[in-house]
């Protein structure tokens, strides 16, 4: 994962969720946004947001991943990145009409299918004096 967030021109910072401090982390450090592992633990992210006293997404864009449930009752609705179910039964479904012949080299075959980014409110544009902060 850190290598992924480089080459995107971000940075990994690992911490425990009950010891960060996301307020300080957006004052000194200019974070703009937090991207989650899962959407469980981003609500998780917002709440403690509003603990905080920060604003979802006016001081902090939240992100997580999977679209869950979660996702959707969350309060703003939270930005996830889905695993885009559509797009895989249209790969399972293109795979399984697939000639029987070739049932060898379809097991074998890989295919890959791009995630979705499903943009809801808890996201938004970074603030140019946010984003420079950190600089």
């Amino acid at each position: 994962m850190p290598d992924l967030l480089q080459v995107a021109g971000m940075e990994f910072i690992p911490f425990y969720m009950a010891s960060i401090d996301l307020a300080a982390l957006c004052r000194q450090d200019g974070v703009t946004a937090y991207w989650d592992v899962h959407d469980y633990n981003a609500v998780l992210t917002v709440n403690m947001c509003h603990r905080s006293g920060l604003r979802v997404p006016d001081d902090l864009s939240v992100v997580g991943r999977h679209d869950t449930p979660w996702a959707r009752e969350c309060h703003p609705p939270l930005t996830t990145v889905s695993i885009n179910p559509r797009a895989v039964a249209a790969e399972i479904t293109a795979a399984l009409g697939e000639p029987h012949e070739a049932e060898e080299a379809l097991r074998r075959r890989v295919r890959l299918v791009p995630p979705r980014l499903v943009v809801r409110g808890s996201s938004g544009r970074a603030r140019p004096e946010r984003a420079s902060a950190g600089s």
